[in-house]
C-alpha cells in the first residue's frame, strides 16, 4: 500500500490524466442516460420537478457507484478508483461529498468541467473540488489495497 504522496507521484505520469479524462466523458454520458431514464418513469407532470429529479439521479449515479464500489463503470473500465487519503475505498459519506463537488466544478453553468480540469491540473495531489470535500484521490487500481477491489 502506498501513501497519498506515493499514490500521487505514481499518478503524475500523464497516462492517468488521460484515463481520468476519458473516464469522465464516458461517466458523464452514462450518468445522463441513467438520469433521464429514471426521471422519465417518475409519475410527475411538472417539467421543472422532472428536470430537478433527473439532476438528482445524475448525482446519484456517482455517489452510489463510488460509495458502494469505490469506482464508477467508466473509472472501473479505465482501472481507476476513488480512495480516501490512506488509499482505502472512499465509502458512502466521502462519495457523497466527492459528488457534491461536481455541483460546483463540473456544472454547465460554471463553464462545464473546466474548473475541475484546472484544479486537477494545478493541485499537487491532482484533486478537484469534490476530492477536497471528500478528502479523496483518484488513483490507478494497482495502488489500491487488494481488499478494496
Amino acid at each position: 500500500m502506498l501513501s497519498s504522496e506515493e499514490l500521487v507521484d505514481r499518478d503524475l505520469s500523464g497516462t492517468r490524466a488521460g484515463a481520468r479524462y476519458y473516464a469522465a466523458i464516458v461517466d458523464n454520458l452514462l450518468a445522463i442516460v441513467f438520469a433521464l431514464g429514471c426521471a422519465q418513469f417518475l409519475p410527475i407532470d411538472d417539467d421543472m420537478v422532472r428536470g430537478l429529479s433527473a439532476y438528482v439521479f445524475y448525482l446519484l449515479y456517482y455517489a452510489a457507484s463510488e460509495g458502494a464500489f469505490g469506482t464508477t463503470p467508466a473509472k472501473w473500465y479505465f482501472s481507476l478508483r476513488v480512495v480516501d487519503l490512506d488509499g482505502r475505498k472512499c465509502g458512502f459519506s466521502r462519495a457523497v461529498l466527492w459528488t457534491l463537488g461536481r455541483v460546483f466544478d463540473a456544472n454547465p453553468l460554471f463553464l462545464g468541467a473546466l474548473p475541475a480540469a484546472i484544479l486537477v491540473w494545478v493541485t499537487p495531489k491532482r484533486q478537484h473540488l469534490g476530492d477536497f470535500f471528500g478528502k479523496t484521490l483518484v488513483v490507478h487500481k494497482r495502488d489500491v489495497r487488494q481488499s478494496d477491489d
